[in-house]
């Protein structure tokens, strides 16, 4: 091309009349050429089927689906699965697909193309998904695309009671861990109830009337007290008084541990032995030595006075009078001893009510530890029950998930929860959807067009020859004097003639037959 160059329409026509043969030969030749191509092509039909997520049967409130799949997490999982080589290679197998392949070709690569060249799971909404085949045996295309929705509805089937088998058996291990949990958050409770009887915060109240009681009680034994104390100084009073008022006459000494006088009667020593055992008695319990060894006296005096004769009622006066003391001595010593009795009584009542009131005071004080500590065991009785209640919550809740699982599983295996359902069963494909050999050859005869006028533009690109006097005035800048034209003789004009009509019809024939083939392969 010439420096400068600037092409007009006359300029464009020129070249389209001297390089139409090159445009049109490289059409022709490679349009045919591509029609032939796409007419070896073998027809490939494509069969699909549709699938819906079928809801569950039962109503939401009667049956809680604890099965929830979204279908586009699920499908990648699932077509992974269905297109794995084992599944894949009983397919091949049972219909018989590539047989020519599988004669020159290993399994696996054969698999493979399958899996990534034929199947086709497309989702097509949030609920429903297209399942599609490709293969050059119409029927067998419509055999494996059933056969592949049919795995799909079964995997589907099979996960799902997985999931709810699964399901079901973690809920169990983890009621049942719930279960021991709670169990022992009730053995820690009743244990620190055991351990802290009393101190409980529910407690308090009773704690309360049984301290009011204990010093009520507490107040009258202490006023028993005082009373007694008070008697206690009078009969000492008194009984030192009736001791200064007794004469020299010989007395019946009732000391403890003391002999009775050799000259006392009987029934005197009888009483003496008696007093001492109730001063040892003040003293000591019945397991003593000296309370048994009383008790064996005053058991053989009994006995000796049981058996000495009884005196008439008349003598009885004079019995009496016949001991060295007077009848107004003997008054005095046992009003005497009947107040040393009291004061024995009264002895022995001072200690039981200081006892009493020792006991009552030590009572006030454990309901007054125990109230004081019922702030320290509210709080950690709340830290218990708040344990123990979120525990029993979560095994409540744990409880009722398990049943709806139960539920839930029992509806997948009668087949009441959600399914994959097949609305549009797959079909004979009446004609292949490839190749589309319209588009091919069309795409050849572009193609052809293209690369003529690729050459086209290579040429006039390398061309540098003036074609007209413009040209040479332009990149010469001289200005053009004469224009010789081509002078030919009558002979060479006809050899010129002729081998551009041989030229010209061998071109036209070539482009004639590569564009019948074309229309061959349209017709066939």
């Amino acid at each position: 091309m010439l420096p400068g160059k600037t092409y007009t329409p006359e300029d464009i026509l020129r070249i389209a009349r001297n390089r139409v043969w090159l445009v049109l030969l490289p059409t022709a030749l490679i349009g045919a050429g591509t029609a032939i191509w796409a007419r070896t092509l073998p027809d490939m039909y494509s069969a699909n089927t549709t699938i819906v997520v079928s809801p569950q049967n039962l109503p939401e409130s009667f049956v809680r689906n604890t099965v929830t799949f979204r279908l586009e997490d699920r499908l990648p999982a699932m077509t992974q699965e269905i297109l794995s080589r084992p599944r894949l290679e009983e397919i091949i197998k049972k219909f018989d697909l590539y047989a020519k392949e599988r004669q020159t070709g290993i399994m696996q690569d054969i698999v493979d193309k399958m899996g990534r060249d034929y199947i086709y799971p497309q989702p097509i909404r949030s609920d429903a998904f297209r399942i599609t085949f490709v293969g050059s045996d119409p029927r067998t295309v419509q055999k494996v695309t059933e056969e592949l929705a049919a795995l799909f509805i079964n995997a589907n089937e099979d996960d799902r009671q997985k999931s709810a088998d699964n399901a079901t058996n973690f809920l169990g291990s983890e009621l049942e861990n719930a279960k021991r949990q709670l169990e022992e958050s009730e053995r820690a409770l009743a244990e620190y109830r055991r351990k802290n009887a009393g101190q409980l915060p529910t407690q308090l109240e009773s704690n309360m009337q049984a301290l009011l009681s204990a010093r009520l009680e507490l107040q009258q034994v202490i006023l028993g007290l005082d009373r007694d104390r008070d008697r206690q100084s009078r009969l000492e009073r008194d009984i030192a008084d009736a001791e200064r008022q007794v004469d020299d006459t010989p007395t019946v000494s009732i000391a403890a541990g003391t002999t009775p006088a050799p000259d006392a009667t009987p029934q005197q020593q009888l009483e003496i032995f008696k007093t001492q055992l109730m001063l040892l008695q003040a003293k000591w319990n019945d397991a003593h030595p000296e309370v048994r060894k009383l008790k064996g006296l005053i058991a053989e005096q009994e006995a000796k006075i049981a058996a000495m004769p009884k005196p008439p009622a008349e003598d009885a006066p004079l019995a009496a009078n016949s001991s060295r003391l007077s009848a107004a001595e003997v008054q005095r010593r046992k009003q005497l001893d009947d107040m040393r009795l009291d004061l024995v009584q009264i002895k022995k009542n001072i200690t039981n009510g200081e006892a009493e009131a020792t006991g009552l005071q030590q009572q006030i004080k454990d309901y007054q530890a125990r109230n004081e500590a019922i702030p320290i065991r509210e709080t950690e009785m709340t830290k218990l029950l708040r344990d123990y209640g979120q525990t029993g919550a979560f095994y409540n809740d744990l409880l009722k998930k398990q049943q709806d699982s139960k539920m839930a599983k029992n509806a997948e295996t009668r087949q009441l929860g959600q399914r994959f359902k097949m609305i549009e069963p797959a079909r004979v494909p009446e004609r292949p959807f490839e190749p589309d050999r319209g588009r091919l050859r069309l795409m050849g005869l572009a193609a052809g067009l293209a690369v003529g006028l690729l050459l086209v533009g290579l040429l006039e690109y390398r061309d540098t020859s003036f074609k007209t006097d413009d040209d040479i005035a332009r990149i010469l800048t001289l200005p053009v004097l004469a224009v010789v034209p081509l002078m030919q003789s009558a002979s060479e004009e006809r050899r010129a003639f002729r081998n551009r009509l041989l030229i010209g019809a061998g071109l036209g024939t070539t482009v004639l037959v590569c564009l019948a083939v074309v229309a061959y392969t349209i017709v066939r």
